[in-house]
Order: structure tokens, then sequence, then C-alpha cells
């Protein structure tokens, strides 16, 4: 991971009821932290924060309660309508919102009475997906993770009795037990109550427009507490997608907006939120004006057009193409690092895993591209992937083809960080296969550098 960007945490420790009374603002609402605050230790929060856990070892931080807000009811379907929701190829290659059921080990399995239950909200959540994208003429559906048949699927999970104590807990042990795609969004139904919490998410503070936006390659997490059940899913989803960016004309410090009516406004601490969108109906959409996070298709110019616009996120359907993979997917379309070792740039967006490809660094990885490298004397040499935008793995090989390669040096984390570095001594006219893959898949920018060590 990235540790010179920011994480939000974002959380909903409300009531469920009518839309965001005045209520007691004295009371605990949402939790808002920042992660990978400190450039120099990803590990702990920026003066002021607190510390609620780590993701990848780069720090989830919440500067403590904001006030008490209520959410409105979604309007939930019949429970058991699954084959409503975006059927998308098989249902599980690509970007997906996994819905997981989950609960402490010292409560009650209550999975079989509340799947159906789970369905229908997760149901209502893309019916304000594709209601909100009508407003500009679009269509957006959520890409669930689903069965072929399009069947939701929902995993059910037990955490420890301490797990649901707060998010970080959560997230931790979610993790632990293998919950950490880049390809995934996870929405967890926590059938847990009395930690103060409604809905909480995270959210990367990242308004770069392009598919390599930090919310459009990683993972991310919310968490709906019983009590909230159909109330908290669509806004946390949004958090997880992008919204709002501190950038946006409308935008508070904690991620909302100011306009009014809309999903993700309300008093947050930087005051009541005007009026701008009369109808009330609003308050179950997304994006009052469609003119800070959410625009199937912005005007030129303006500023959903120049910035990121979650109605382009991977995790939706009908946004725009998937751009092509990179030039140096495959090993036998490798680059070459440049005369003087670099530095290279480059990409792993959109890059697969090829057939018969080794694991690096002993992790499955799953979108790796490849250089090639001439060693011009006789030395040792330190070949690097600092500077890039994600947690790398580094593999160095000889061969002739990916299924007959020998392994010289592999690293997935080096220098304290989630970057990767190897020493080699060469020998003049050695030639390197160097792959770049991303820790359990994860995808971003690329900086490759080799110099004599």
């Amino acid at each position: 991971m990235n540790a010179r960007r920011l994480i939000i945490t974002l959380s909903l420790g409300f009531a469920a009821a009518a839309w965001w009374s005045s209520g007691d603002v004295a009371s605990a609402h949402e939790d808002h932290g920042l992660a990978s605050p400190a450039e120099t230790d990803p590990s702990v929060c920026a003066a002021g924060l607190e510390r609620v856990g780590t993701a990848n070892g780069v720090a989830i931080c919440t500067h403590g309660a904001d006030p008490r807000a209520e959410m409105s009811r979604l309007p939930v379907p019949e429970a058991g309508t699954e084959a409503e929701l975006a059927c998308v190829g098989n249902g599980r290659e690509g970007p997906r919102v996994h819905a997981i059921y989950a609960r402490p080990a010292d409560a009650p399995d209550r999975y079989a009475a509340v799947r159906s239950t789970i369905v229908a909200h997760a149901t209502a959540v893309d019916d304000v997906f594709s209601a909100s994208a009508a407003k500009t003429g679009g269509q957006r559906q959520v890409r669930w993770l689903t069965d072929a048949a399009c069947n939701l699927v929902v995993d059910n999970v037990v955490l420890s009795a301490g797990g649901d104590d707060d998010f970080g807990a959560t997230i931790e042990e979610l993790r632990a037990l293998g919950y950490d795609r880049p390809t995934r969004k996870y929405l967890i139904w926590m059938d847990s109550t009395g930690n103060g919490i409604c809905g909480i998410g995270t959210l990367y503070d990242d308004d770069s427009p392009g598919p390599s936006n930090l919310n459009n390659t990683t993972a991310g997490y919310s968490r709906v507490d019983s009590d909230c059940w159909g109330y908290a899913e669509a806004h946390e989803l949004m958090h997880n997608l992008g919204a709002v960016q501190s950038s946006a004309s409308h935008s508070t410090p904690n991620s909302h907006c100011r306009d009014d009516h809309d999903q993700m406004c309300y008093d947050d601490g930087a005051g009541p939120p005007a009026i701008v969108c009369p109808n009330p109906d609003d308050e179950l959409l997304f994006d009052c004006n469609n003119d800070d996070y959410f625009h199937t298709d912005p005007p030129a110019g303006s500023y959903l057009r120049t910035r990121w616009n979650t109605a382009n996120s991977r995790w939706l359907t009908g946004g725009p193409p998937p751009p092509p993979g990179p030039a140096n997917d495959s090993f036998a379309s490798a680059a070459v690092v440049p005369a003087g070792g670099g530095p290279a740039a480059g990409t792993n967006i959109g890059a697969t895993r090829q057939r018969g490809e080794p694991d690096h660094a002993a992790n499955r990885g799953g979108a790796s591209v490849w250089w090639t490298w001439t060693a011009p004397r006789d030395g040792r040499y330190r070949i690097s992937t600092f500077g890039s935008s994600f947690d790398t793995l580094l593999g160095v090989y000889r061969g002739l083809s990916v299924s007959t390669l020998t392994r010289l040096a592999s690293n997935d984390d080096a220098g304290g960080g989630f970057q990767s570095q190897v020493v080699l001594t060469l020998s003049r006219g050695q030639r390197l296969r160097i792959a770049i893959d991303g820790y359990n898949g994860a995808q971003g920018s690329i900086r490759l550098r080799v110099a004599p060590a």
C-alpha cells in the first residue's frame, strides 16, 4: 500500500429513524479517520487522531465522535429477489462487492434466518445506484459477487468475541481470514449492537480522475451493524467508491456534502447543509446536482470530468470500459529497462497472471508485468520498486520461458514499507527477467530502478 496517501474511515454511529434530524449533537455519530497519515511511519496516526487498527501495516485512524444523525430507511424489495441484482459475467471475475454476514463468537448464528434480509438490502442498494444514474441519463448497478445463477454470495463469518468491538478489530480479523483482495469491496452486515456503530467505511483521499485512482484499485471495507441494516449500506459503499473528495465544491472536511437533499449530505460538524434540491425523495439518491461525486456523463471541463467521478468506478456496471492491459503484461512482451537502469515507469493495472507463471515472493499475486535488463559490467546491483503506488511483489529470474524460469531473488516488502528490493551479484552480460506483481493482485503505477549497490 502507498503510505503517502490518506485513507479515511467514516462511520455512522446514529440511530435509524427519519433522515438527518438535528438530534443530540453531543452524541456519537460518524468516526472519520485518516490512515497512513505519517509519511515517515505509516503505522502511526497524525497528531490529534486515534489509531483504531491497521490494514497491510498502514494505520486506520479516527478523530473521534461526531454529531448523531438519523438516516432514512431504504425501500426494501421483497426478500429473495436475487435475480434483480446485476448479472455480470460469471459473477466472480473482476472487481466485486462481496457481501458478508459477520458476528462475534459469543453471539448466536442467525445466518439462515437473515440471509434473505441481507439479499433484500443489497437489492435496495442496487436500486439507489440505478435510480441515481438515471438522473443523468445513465445506467449503473453494483457488481456484486454472485454465483453463476446470479444469486448473491453472502459469506458467513465468525469473528472473535471482540471482533465487533470496533472497526479496526473487524478489518484486522477479516484480513487475517483472507478478505483482503484488491478487487473486492467488502460490505459487512455485522450482527451486533451496542458498539456505537451504525455504519462505517473506508475511503482514499485521492481525486485523480483516471482508472489508477486508489479508490478504483484497492480493497474497501464497510460495516453496518444490525440496528442499521437497511439504512447505511448505500452510504458506506459510496464512501468505499471514493465519495466525497475534499476538493469537491460542496464537500465537508469529513467527506460528506453541503447541498441537500442527498444521500451523502448532512451536518457532520461543518454546519447544516443548504436545501439545494428540494425534493425530499432525493435523500435516498446520490449527488443532489450531480456536480460533486457522481455523474454518468459530466459536461466537458466540469469538476467530475477532470477529477474523480465515482460513476466511473470499476465496481459498477455501465461505466467506461476498462483500459487495455499494459504492453508488458506477458513474459514474451517484456519491456526493456532503460540504459543506466531507469527508472522505468509503468503500471500493472489490467495486467494478468500467465499460465505456468511462478508465485513472486511467495504470494499468488495476479497482475504481473515483465521487464528485461542486462548487466553492463560485473558487480552488485540493487533492483527496487520504491516510488510505486501499491504493495509490490518483485521476482528476478533467468530463463527463456515463463514456465522454465530459475529464481535468482524475490522480495515482498523492504525498507519498512510496501515496496520491494533485492540485491544481486551479477556478471557482465547477464540478462535478467524481472517480474513486478501486486500483493494479492494489487494494482497501480510502477517505478522500477536498477542501480549499482
